[in-house]
């Protein structure tokens, strides 16, 4: 049998420690330390020294991932992961002794069809994973984005505008794609001679002056009379806009034809 070498010290201090223990010990706890000891004896008759050894210098080989393996369950425990795993192997233990035939058998085909799934889809998956951790908050804002297009119309109104788009498109013909650029080429055309020549400036004050018009209108109360009406005409104001309206009108046969 192999000796295992102990200091003087060491042999000391457990001394110690096992005096202390039986002087501190009540007898359930003798109990206890002798049906622990039993057990310890037990395992250690049933271990083979070569196992043994091996088994310690293998762990002795792996420390550090023996260590890292142990601080990542602490941190499970911690966090709750571990709980988690545990009802999840529960969970698979459950189905596993309550599972029928007809369950296996779609359990199977699930797994098959996700396994065909993962073939299809092929190495960017793992890049599409990564794009969506990356752009989660992105992906989150358009999704609900979405979700208040789909309850206000606006959804709807666009995928009518495309649909409108897609059959315009589908039925174009060269000679009104032609038509179609001609008129373009044609309004841009007026639009540019409008600004050159100062008529859109003129069309945006005839506005102005036309709602304003209409408000002093709408608040001025007096009845207009003949002789009202009469003596309005003798303004300059209206003077200048009775001979711009006659002369527009002797004019506008010509531009009619």
């Amino acid at each position: 049998m192999a000796t295992i070498d102990v200091a003087d010290e060491t042999l000391q201090e457990l001394t110690t420690l096992l005096a202390a223990v039986r002087d501190s010990a009540t007898p359930g706890l003798a109990e206890r330390i002798s049906q622990m000891l039993v057990a310890l004896g037990a395992v250690a008759a049933e271990v083979e020294p070569d196992r043994a050894s091996l088994l310690v210098e293998s762990a002795m080989q792996a420390s550090d991932s023996l260590a890292k393996t142990l601080e990542q369950l602490d941190q499970w425990h911690r966090t709750g992961v571990w709980d988690s795993l545990a009802e999840l192997v529960s969970l698979g233990a459950a189905l596993k002794d309550s599972a029928t035939p007809q369950i296996a058998e779609r359990i199977a085909s699930l797994a098959i069809g996700l396994g065909q799934v993962a073939d299809e889809v092929g190495p960017g998956l793992v890049e599409t994973v990564s794009a969506v951790e990356r752009h989660g908050l992105v992906l989150r804002e358009t999704i609900e984005e979405i979700a208040r297009w789909h309850q206000d119309g606006t959804w709807e109104t666009l995928t009518e505008t495309v649909t409108l788009m897609r059959a315009l498109n589908d039925s174009l013909t060269p000679h009104m794609v032609a038509r179609t650029v001609e008129m373009v080429t044609t309004l841009g055309n007026a639009l540019a001679e409008a600004l050159d020549s100062g008529l859109l400036d003129f069309g945006i004050r005839l506005g102005e002056a036309l709602a304003k018009a209409n408000a002093d209108a709408s608040q001025d109360t007096t009845r207009v009379t003949a002789m009202g009406l009469v003596r309005s005409i003798k303004e300059p104001e209206m003077q200048r806009s009775v001979k711009l309206l006659m002369s527009l009108m002797r004019r506008l046969p010509a531009v009619v034809e």
